[in-house]
């Protein structure tokens, strides 16, 4: 298992590496969004490369800017791992959550992703109607 771990770390960094590397902005041969391509409409994760590139330069607010549920997924699940690490160095046992308590958790992610989806192709959805310029 730790191999795998490892293995996925490793590929993890290098794919940092290349978005910080380029501007995905600029394009740099990454497939297009298969979505937008069919309908035209943005998907929940459009601008979610833009948003790593925005982040690994210390960006927040245009990370924001193009894609805010990746921003705010991202905290989350920081702040998720800080809190499971502080519970075990503390000696609290594993965490136990219900089967029920699973499902609500999975379906308030689903749903706020899939809402999140249908709003940002609202014609008053502020975001991702033209590109932004960073002059900092």
């Amino acid at each position: 298992m730790r191999v795998v771990i490892v293995v996925f770390g490793v590929i993890g960094i290098l794919l940092l590496c290349v978005v910080y590397s380029r501007d995905p902005g600029e394009g740099y041969g990454l497939p297009p969004c298969s979505l937008k391509e069919a309908t035209g409409y943005h998907c929940p994760g459009c601008g979610g490369t833009r948003a790593v590139h925005a982040l690994l330069y210390g960006r927040i607010g245009m990370a924001f800017y193009y894609n805010p549920l990746f921003v705010i997924g991202f905290a989350s699940g920081g702040l998720a791992v800080a809190w499971l690490k502080i519970r075990r160095d503390l000696g609290a046992g594993p965490l136990q959550i219900s089967t029920r308590q699973g499902i609500a958790l999975a379906a308030l992610i689903i749903g706020a992703i899939l809402a999140f989806g249908i709003v940002r192709n609202f014609p008053w959805y502020p975001w991702l109607k033209a590109p932004i310029h960073d002059h900092g």
